[in-house]
């Protein structure tokens, strides 16, 4: 199970890495807000704090998917890994939306977005794949304990 959730962590890193500089740039030159010119070290900044709360959040909603009990209050985990998951971006994006325009700094909101629809569709994912993995391993870990019972 841990090596499931450290594989799902870098999977989760890789893509955060991977599709930093593609919306970033998308959000400088694909929205229209400066063709002509080159990408400011702002905009880089902007897209290095919205893929920050995306990756930091989705990391710890795999987290507590992964280290959830395996009984009924389990679910109650998965179901605050979620809220997790998706309250934080989006305080962040009420919160400091305004504080960043107001720098001068390119739209907070055009890097945010696309950042936590991609990072919540690939953690989704990877929580059904570390869920499933440790699901079955419970259940023929029970399976075992109770062939060896009789």
């Amino acid at each position: 199970m841990l090596r499931r959730l450290i594989i799902a962590w870098g999977a989760l890193a890789m893509s955060a890495v991977l599709s930093y500089p593609l919306i970033t740039g998308l959000a400088f030159n694909g929205f229209g807000l400066n063709r002509r010119e080159n990408v400011s070290p702002g905009v880089w900044v902007v897209g290095l704090i919205a893929v920050g709360i995306c990756l930091l959040t989705g990391g710890v909603a795999l987290g507590i998917t992964a280290l959830r009990p395996r009984d009924a209050r389990g679910v109650s985990y998965i179901l605050g890994a979620m809220l997790l998951r998706m309250s934080v971006p989006l305080l962040a994006l009420a919160m400091l939306s305004q504080k960043l325009d107001e720098l001068g700094l390119v739209k907070f909101s055009l890097q945010l977005v696309p950042y936590y629809l991609i990072m919540l569709a690939i953690e989704t994912l990877l929580s059904l794949w570390i869920g499933s993995a440790t699901d079955a391993d419970t259940a023929t870990a029970s399976g075992k304990e109770l062939s060896h019972g009789r």
